[in-house]
């Protein structure tokens, strides 16, 4: 028989082993990758920003989205300074389960908050990069990111999006501001930032847009009646950005045969109209167009009050570019000058060797 007291140091002793087990069970269990079934965890603390606005006092609401999602997320209605951080979600839906990864928008009124900030997300698709522009319009119209602003601004910071049909798209009034900072955005088959939508100011900082069939989009549909104006003193901006319009493939509807002649197209820098910001700065920025554009030259037009800063244009494709270019702006065919703008880029933000 064990004595009494031999026997509570048993017990003791069994109980420390459990609580021990169960203490390493949760240090060390981890979440399962979510399919897109899941709903977002929300927390009542201040989130982890990377952006001085999102990092503003008072600003305690976040909503994390993690893991593998497949199906899309969508919140149509936030309440203003709401922070999304995604820095550990990685959408690969796109072009099997859904045409739209992320939509923090709602398209029936056509914004949603006021200063909303998205940290983060990596947004890869399946569709296969041989299939022509027009299939993809057709079929796979869609963006990786759908962001709404009510009024004041938005901000998205550190998104990463490849081989969707259009990157970050906005809606909201004339009136406000989306900011876009660090974004990689790579072989975007149609517009790497869309904003047609009451083309409002757009701040686009310290960026690579590495490969989009159109740069900068700000033209709203025809059909659209009234005919919407960008705010007065409405501005783009691009701030040490690079900015490389790829040809990717394209098919038959070249309009220009000369510049699709291998099957693939692209189409310019800037994709404009009136309704577009009356002023667009660039400054300390590489652009790199490789080719004539599907559409003839006056698709490689840049935005008429375009003022430019320190900034150069590398042209690859044959004799003079085709288009008249803003003042001060700096031309070669040196494609050097772009891959060490890359390469520098990638080694500031991580993503590559120093």
């Amino acid at each position: 028989m064990v004595p009494m007291k031999h026997a509570r140091m048993l017990a003791l002793a069994a109980v420390l082993v459990v609580v021990a087990a169960a203490l390493l069970i949760k240090v060390t269990w981890r979440a399962p990758e979510r399919a897109g079934q899941a709903s977002p965890v929300t927390l009542d603390a201040t989130g982890p920003a990377a952006s001085p606005e999102c990092d503003a006092a008072g600003r305690d609401r976040v909503t994390s989205y993690q893991g593998r999602w497949t199906s899309r997320i969508n919140d149509p209605d936030p309440p203003s300074d709401r922070t999304y951080d995604l820095r550990a979600l990685r959408h690969v839906g796109y072009g099997s389960s859904t045409r739209y990864a992320i939509t923090l928008a709602n398209p029936g009124s056509g914004w949603t908050a006021a200063r909303q900030c998205v940290l983060g997300g990596t947004v890869l698709s399946s569709v296969d990069p041989d299939r022509t522009w027009g299939d993809l319009e057709r079929n796979y119209n869609g963006d990786a990111l759908d962001v709404g602003v009510e009024s004041d601004w938005a901000v998205v910071d550190g998104l990463r999006a490849d081989n969707v049909f259009d990157a970050i798209a906005v809606q909201g009034p004339a009136e406000a501001e989306l900011i876009v900072r660090n974004v990689e955005l790579t072989n975007i088959r149609d517009d790497c930032i869309e904003n047609d939508h009451n083309p409002k100011s757009l701040t686009i900082q310290s960026s690579l847009l590495d490969g989009c069939f159109t740069g900068i989009s700000e033209r709203p549909d025809e059909r659209q009646r009234p005919q919407p104006r960008a705010a007065t003193g409405a501005v783009t901006t691009l701030d040490g950005v690079l900015l490389h319009v790829k040809a990717q493939s394209f098919g038959t509807a070249c309009r220009h045969p000369a510049a699709c002649a291998d099957g693939k197209g692209a189409n310019g820098l800037f994709k404009w109209s009136p309704a577009g910001t009356p002023t667009v700065r660039i400054r300390d920025s590489v652009l790199r167009v490789d080719r004539y554009s599907a559409y003839g030259p006056s698709e490689m037009l840049f935005p008429p009050g375009t003022v430019v800063e320190n900034s150069v244009l590398v042209w690859l494709g044959a004799g003079a570019y085709p288009a008249s270019l803003p003042p001060g702006l700096r031309v070669t065919s040196d494609v050097t000058v772009w891959d060490r703008a890359r390469a520098a880029w990638l080694c500031r933000h991580g993503r590559g060797p120093c």
